[in-house]
């Protein structure tokens, strides 16, 4: 098997600049519409499953996570390319990884290895103080599917205040507050911009005004994987 035969997308931004409700609808729609089957692969998935299963990794990753700090690269990176040893001939969708140049660099080495390359790479770009508006009002579902809403742009409909999708406890998660936030702003100007930069000189960047309304962003996000769908 070939690299050419499955495609490796990454979806970058900071946190709460909208692209895990993308991805979510994105998803949703490739099953809706019988199109090319694609699996999301999200670091923050694999960090809580790895800390529910109790794995050392897991439990590595936790204080980093809690104190909004990056996971260092090797565990994350470890984990990743243990998912995708799972995930052969499948298309994938990479949310939150990589993350910055080192990780970057440790994919370009690695993903030949499991006969994949990363094809682009898409960011959600929004600015630091709309972003932290918009995490500080999020609400996430604790279902299976862990549907996200926002107090103020998309409430639930449920009187109850639950999950109007499965009926589910929202809840705030547990890095969503400001000393979570300030730290990992930080983390993402020292880390990630310069990895936007290095993608962006391979010429494998593309951006996603994540400042527009949630629908129109998202048709900017979709139209970018046209090519691969």
């Amino acid at each position: 098997m070939s690299a050419s035969n499955v495609f490796t997308i990454a979806v970058l931004g900071r946190r709460a600049a909208g692209k895990g409700s993308a991805l979510q609808r994105f998803i949703a729609e490739c099953l809706r519409w019988h199109r090319r089957g694609w699996v999301h692969v999200s670091s923050g998935d694999l960090f809580r499953d790895n800390l529910r299963r109790g794995t050392k990794l897991g439990l590595l990753a936790k204080k980093y996570m809690d104190a909004g700090k990056y996971v260092p690269d090797s565990v994350t990176i470890a984990m990743v390319i243990a998912r995708l040893q799972e995930l052969v001939g499948k298309n994938v969708i990479l949310d939150g990884v990589p993350r910055t140049v080192r990780q970057a660099k440790l994919l370009r080495k690695l993903l030949p290895e499991l006969y994949r390359e990363l094809n682009v790479v898409i960011n959600f770009d929004l600015d630091e103080v709309t972003a932290t508006a918009r995490a500080l009002g999020r609400r996430v579902c604790t279902g299976k599917d862990q549907h996200i809403f926002h107090v103020m742009f998309d409430p639930t409909t449920r009187e109850d205040g639950k999950c109007d999708k499965c009926g589910a406890e929202l809840v705030i998660r547990k890095d969503d507050n400001s000393a979570s936030l300030e730290t990992n702003m930080k983390e993402f100007a020292k880390k990630t911009e310069p990895m936007i930069q290095f993608y962006r000189k391979l010429d494998m960047l593309l951006t996603v005004d994540a400042k527009l309304p949630m629908l129109k962003a998202y048709r900017q996000f979709k139209k970018y994987l046209q090519p691969y769908l």
